[in-house]
């Protein structure tokens, strides 16, 4: 499925090209996702909850579900409480996708084979640029809200996971290691950015079977690397 593309995030405009409006799930945060994609592509929309409301921030299933072989690109998240659910989803492309997740801006587990993503860009910023109805001014309660509660990037077991050109600010978690029922996540980031989080990255994990690697990369937060026991959320 494929929109009418325009990639607005540079500009002063505002949203740009083909949009979904998603009503559905309010407080249902185990809910069915607005989209499921199995061996098949999504390129080129943007995805808006009208009803979020930046002041009280609601529940919501995740905006896409993606299973084996599927490509999401050019995708704007711009206020999903969940953003993509990349579960037992083998040799995925995630790329050119930028927004602002609320609680959850991807989640990756049960992951047996290579995947990839490339040009992740997630922020608070992202929202209030929108220039749709009811977006927050920059800076406000939604930002603080995902300081104090969102987790950019959720890796459970995620074998060679390969993260290029990814850049997180503003959430509680950059990169949030995490162990999954079969295992932990093995992946990469490179010349990547997280900043202005709480914690950059935090190994919950216990280290996993080959474990995360940075290479050209920045880590900044309140605290840059917190390492813990392995743990199941």
């Amino acid at each position: 499925m494929q929109g009418d593309w325009a990639d607005w995030s540079a500009g002063s405009n505002g949203v740009a090209g083909t949009l979904f409006k998603v009503y559905a799930g309010t407080g249902q945060g185990n809910g069915t996702p607005f989209i499921t994609i199995n061996r098949g592509a999504l390129k080129g929309v943007s995805i808006w909850y009208p009803n979020q409301n930046p002041a009280s921030i609601t529940p919501y299933p995740f905006a896409i579900s993606i299973n084996s072989d599927v490509v999401v690109q050019d995708v704007a998240l711009i206020n999903p409480y969940q953003g993509i659910l990349a579960y037992s989803a083998a040799k995925h492309v995630i790329s050119k996708v930028f927004g602002s997740p609320l609680y959850t801006g991807i989640q990756v587990d049960e992951q047996y084979d290579i995947s990839q993503q490339e040009d992740v860009r997630f922020s608070p910023d992202y929202w209030s640029a929108s220039q749709l109805p009811g977006m927050p001014v920059l800076g406000g309660p939604h930002a603080a809200w995902m300081r104090a509660n969102g987790a950019a990037e959720r890796l459970f077991r995620a074998d060679g996971e390969a993260c290029m050109n990814v850049f997180i600010s503003g959430y509680n978690i950059g990169v949030y290691g995490q162990l999954g029922v079969n295992g932990a996540p093995a992946a990469s980031f490179y010349n990547s950015s997280v900043s202005n989080c709480a914690t950059a990255y935090l190994d919950a994990a216990g280290g996993g079977n080959t474990g995360m690697e940075f290479t050209l990369c920045t880590l900044d937060g309140d605290a840059a690397v917190d390492r813990r026991p392995a743990c199941k959320e």
